[in-house]
């Protein structure tokens, strides 16, 4: 299966006009960019991703995207032959980065994409839900209720693949040590750095490692492991019991 390749430089925090991050028309248009350069890692969490849908999902399995953006995890799913027979409903709340998803990965049979805000869908009968960098832009205290509400949502042995920035409490070695080290390696200056911060200030509510790991623990998800951790950045993959 082939896909269209939409990469565009991101710029768009050269300069700042003292308004809030939001998943605007210009952001939209360098988002892959922009995620690429800006969370360590980003291929290698998708492609860990798929490498653990491609294990733990059974033959015909019902897959839940949420945050699905521009379609970068199922266009890396649907390049897999085990996945011929997958289902695949993935959410945004943007209705622009529907529309570049579907742009993006053209026509399918297996994907269906919905504009909607993934605290009113329904779950059921799910073998694995995907939710990557995506909580951590909603209210905190909806995420409890929410990780539950997943639980609910899988079929025994079900999984659910969990990315997050996470909060470092730590004076000595924080987040302006590695993580603006990595985006100043990455091309951004110093001026698109500082402005991105800002931007994100009030936006980004990231907890901890430890309060993100309680929410799956709290969850009832009694096997929880970290495949992916880089510094202030984590992957936990949660399996629900028999």
């Amino acid at each position: 299966m082939s896909f269209v390749i939409l990469r565009k430089k991101d710029e768009h925090f050269k300069t700042y006009d003292d308004q809030p991050f939001d998943f605007n028309r210009s952001v939209v248009n360098v988002y892959d960019d922009m995620v690429k350069r800006s969370i360590p890692f980003y291929d290698e969490v998708t492609r860990l991703s798929v490498e653990l849908l491609n294990h733990y999902c059974p033959k015909n399995a019902k897959i839940t995207n949420l945050g699905c953006a521009t379609a970068h995890l199922e266009q890396e799913l649907l390049k897999l032959k085990s996945s011929e027979n997958y289902q695949i409903e993935s959410y945004d709340l943007s209705a622009l980065m529907i529309e570049k998803a579907k742009e993006k990965l053209g026509s399918s049979a297996q994907v269906k994409f919905h504009e909607a805000n993934m605290f009113d869908v329904d779950y059921k009968n799910l073998s694995a839900i995907v939710c990557n960098y995506t909580l951590q832009f909603t209210d905190i205290k909806l995420r409890q209720p929410f990780i539950k509400k997943l639980y609910a949502g899988l079929n025994p042995r079900g999984i659910l693949i969990f990315s997050e920035k996470t909060f470092l409490p730590s004076k000595t070695i924080n987040e302006e040590f590695f993580y603006h080290n990595l985006k100043r390696r990455n091309g951004y200056s110093e001026d698109e750095i500082t402005n991105k911060k800002k931007a994100l200030e009030g936006v980004l509510r990231p907890l901890t490692f430890e309060e993100n790991l309680k929410l799956l623990k709290d969850a009832s998800f009694k096997d929880v492991s970290i495949p992916f951790k880089w510094h202030n950045f984590t992957t936990f993959l949660a399996v629900k019991d028999e």
